[in-house]
């Protein structure tokens, strides 16, 4: 199934800004740093076998000439106003770590996020040449708390999840339900824990893994340095049968909702053992999610980046003395006024 990107995207007024990487030091207040915009991605990718040049994701940033008034709950009862577009270019690889679970090439590939007047994503696009690949939309209550994520993918067969986020007294999510067309309802329990004094919970705290499509999930940061609290977490993989291991971790580097700097590591050498024991497998791939661009707009989008790592987290096959050095890629986002 494909669609054309062009439907629903009324016109857009491109504004330009300075190209000039905003350094800590030039921020001097909270609306100073509020009024900064995405000029661009640096990707690189610390591959074992490949060395792969960095390339950046151009960023484009929009307004529409005319604002959308538009619902943004399940029940369209409550409306919101989308006001802004940010458009990425996506690079061309030699070899990637990265890719699209549409199956995509990286040519000609086009990513757009809306958003609304209080900043809020109201979703994520991904094209190709114009045709609509992947399309990711959020749904939020009268307190803007997402309480839905609705993912879609056109590819052979179109998949479509719709996902309940339900909430701990914390304002932690605590439960996934996630529907899908022809398939039974699955229900996803989180736990968390404070890894420090200093720390908020974070996803772990339990021996019970996460169980989804066949794999294990054991959240936690024990595969990260000492002392990273908030700021390093991550999970191991398993199959029931055991034959299977795999392990990340992901580190990230944010100011109020700026996000400077996101790492997801491969690791397959000094694992922490959050869960798992035995060798991992060959290298994993990850697939692109709008989260690991867009994780600084959403009230603890850490924590959802690692939840949908159910999304986009594909571990390698099953070896025989796998490898043993670890692998990892990193977006280094710079910013402009």
């Amino acid at each position: 199934m494909v669609r054309s990107s062009k439907v629903g995207f009324p016109l857009l007024l491109i504004i330009g800004f300075s190209c000039s990487i905003i350094k800590d030091s030039d921020i001097t207040s909270l609306s100073q740093l509020n009024q900064l915009r995405l000029s661009g991605i640096d990707v690189t990718q610390n591959l074992a076998t490949t060395i792969v040049p960095t390339a950046t994701i151009a960023v484009t940033d929009s307004i529409y000439k005319t604002p959308i008034t538009t619902t943004i709950d399940l029940n369209n009862k409550i409306n919101g106003t989308i006001v802004r577009q940010s458009i990425f270019t996506w690079p061309v690889f030699t070899k990637t770590k990265m890719i699209f679970r549409s199956k995509i090439s990286s040519t000609g590939i086009v990513i757009r996020t809306s958003f609304y007047d209080n900043g809020n994503p109201r979703g994520t696009t991904v094209s190709q040449n114009n045709q609509l690949k992947e399309w990711y939309s959020y749904l939020y209550n009268s307190q803007w708390r997402v309480t839905n994520v609705i993912s879609r993918v056109f590819a052979t067969d179109t998949t479509v999840y719709n996902d309940s986020l339900i909430y701990n007294t914390q304002g932690y999510v605590s439960t996934l339900l996630r529907r899908s067309k022809g398939a039974p309802l699955v229900t996803l329990n989180f736990q968390y824990q404070t890894y420090s004094s200093n720390s908020l919970p974070q996803l772990g705290g339990s021996s019970s893994a996460v169980q989804y499509n066949g794999y294990n999930y054991n959240y936690g940061n024990c595969n990260c340095p000492s002392s990273s609290g908030n700021s390093c977490s991550g999970a191991d993989l398993n199959t029931n049968s055991g034959q299977l291991n795999a392990r990340y971790i992901i580190t990230g580097a944010q100011t109020n909702s700026i996000l400077t700097q996101l790492e997801i590591d491969d690791i397959k050498t000094g694992g922490g053992n959050c869960g798992n024991s035995g060798n991992t497998g060959a290298y994993d791939t990850y697939y692109f999610h709008p989260l690991m661009i867009n994780r600084g707009y959403f009230t603890h989008g850490d924590i959802l980046l690692n939840i949908y790592s159910i999304d986009w987290w594909l571990p390698g096959a099953v070896t025989t003395g796998g490898p043993t050095t670890n692998e990892g890629i990193t977006f280094k986002f710079n910013y402009a006024r």
